[in-house]
């Protein structure tokens, strides 16, 4: 069975060594090629985990600077 607590876990760990805008790069273009790739049909739902995931690293950046 997934234990998706230890992948948000093992995320939020990863999050905090990577360049956030290079996250954010990354994540835009991941996100257009699912929304081509269903031909829009799923555009909230992408834009919404697009969203949580543009947090997660912008929040392990924050992590970093308290530091």
């Amino acid at each position: 069975m997934v234990d998706f607590g230890k992948i948000g876990e093992q995320l939020g760990d990863a999050a905090k060594n990577v360049d956030p805008q290079q996250a954010e790069q990354a994540i835009n273009q991941v996100a257009e090629g699912a929304k081509n790739a269903t031909g829009g049909k799923y555009d909230e739902q992408i834009d919404g985990a697009a969203d949580k995931l543009g947090e997660m690293f912008n929040q392990g950046d924050q992590d970093a600077n308290a530091k």
